[in-house]
């Protein structure tokens, strides 16, 4: 893309180059030589045939939005939902981390490389299958691996985390989901890529592991300000000055992954527990939550499928809205002249019997929804709890 002639004049300072700070332009063509390797250090065969992209015709609002937040021509916003809109089809799902990626090799790499590479990133078990998701299980579950390997290499680290209600898995999306897409600086980045696809996620987690322990002293001094913490982890701008000193700290938290050796780690196990000791409680208290919802909900008039049913015709056994039973579609089997009875606010059939003086039926009485109610909304309440889950988990803030 930065090869495209008014490249630079459109998008010099479009938001994914915020943290190139030149490098691109003082690399020249050494850069796609260098990007070049990239299929070939992830064991991807480069001489496959061109993709062509999947015609969406009406791509997903957040796909728009997110190529608005990427760059400043129209031309390369629509290339870019062109694009996330074929891997979100490819890959049935899409979380904003796969467009800060996406986004970020579209720069330097053809796109049929960077397909055939996303596709091996998103399902090869060394890298980040699962990911990329709207609820990203796969994700959180290794966010709370993390959270692990930090208790068994900076317990203090940890326990401050968990004191301050750091939540692992909203820092660790910047550095797993997005792949430090504005959080390293370009010059930093590539290499960040480079050892990823080297190591897959294991290169992930000791990054993580070397990042915090660099700023071990920083963090370890703020109390009751979790977003300060969160401003250190995502190396904002805010909280730590990109000068000649950041470089000097970056260099080191780049030296220092060596010194986490992970290759006994039993990552099967690991994962396991962390699913068992943090999600699978929350994930299945949701599930029955949504299931009883659905059992409660109210069911339509069985002619219009659309409002709701008063009343229960006798002869058809039909419960149906007063609008179908007064006037009923021509081919109904359902004729005004036929006997109901009313049906309660839930859509039960009323268990009061019409007398044979027609009396007006009883109207129930309000105290008896109160119950349902009630019970439906610490039923929400449980669904709010994990949709705030899968927000944490599915989704990037920016």
């Amino acid at each position: 893309m930065i090869r495209t002639p008014t490249f630079w004049q459109t998008e010099k300072d479009a938001p994914l180059l915020t943290l190139n700070k030149g490098y691109l332009e003082a690399q020249g063509d050494d850069i796609f030589t260098r990007v070049a390797s990239w299929p070939g250090k992830a064991g991807l065969d480069t001489s496959s045939s061109s993709i062509k992209l999947i015609h969406v015709d009406k791509p997903d609002r957040i796909l728009i939005a997110d190529a608005e937040r990427t760059f400043k021509s129209q031309q390369h916003r629509d290339d870019f939902v062109k694009l996330t809109a074929h891997l979100h089809s490819s890959f049935n799902d899409y979380a904003q981390g796969l467009g800060y990626v996406s986004s970020f090799l579209s720069l330097t790499m053809n796109t049929t490389d960077e397909i055939n590479l996303l596709t091996l990133l998103n399902s090869s078990p060394k890298y980040v299958p699962g990911y990329w998701k709207h609820e990203a299980i796969k994700f959180a579950t290794d966010a709370f691996v993390f959270l692990d390997l930090l208790k068994i290499y900076h317990p203090e680290i940890a326990a401050h985390f968990q004191k301050n209600t750091i939540d692992p898995g909203t820092f660790c999306q910047k550095w797993f989901v997005g792949l430090c897409v504005h959080v390293l600086p370009f010059e930093y980045l590539f290499t960040y890529y480079e050892r990823f696809l080297e190591d897959g996620f294991v290169f992930l987690m000791k990054f993580g592991l070397s990042l915090v322990s660099n700023l071990r002293d920083s963090i370890l001094k703020i109390n009751n300000n979790p977003s300060h913490i969160f401003g250190l982890l995502r190396l904002d701008p805010k909280f730590i000055p990109h000068n000649d000193s950041f470089k000097i700290f970056l260099d080191k938290v780049f030296n220092d992954v060596k010194n986490y050796n992970l290759s006994e780690i039993n990552w099967e196990t690991m994962r396991q527990q962390a699913y068992d000791n943090n999600l699978k409680k929350r994930m299945e208290s949701a599930k029955k939550a949504l299931e009883e919802v659905h059992d409660d909900e109210i069911e339509d008039c069985q002619i219009c499928k659309d409002d709701f049913p008063e009343v229960l015709c006798k002869q058809c056994n039909l419960k149906i809205c007063e609008n179908c039973h007064k006037k009923p579609p021509a081919d109904s089997t359902h004729k005004s002249t036929h006997k109901v009875k009313p049906v309660d606010e839930s859509g039960d059939e009323d268990e009061e019997e019409e007398d044979e003086e027609e009396e007006e039926p009883k109207k129930p009485e309000p105290k008896k929804e109160e119950p349902k109610k009630e019970e439906l909304k610490k039923k929400d309440e449980e669904i709010d709890e994990v949709e705030l889950l899968s927000t944490r988990i599915g989704k990037l803030t920016v």
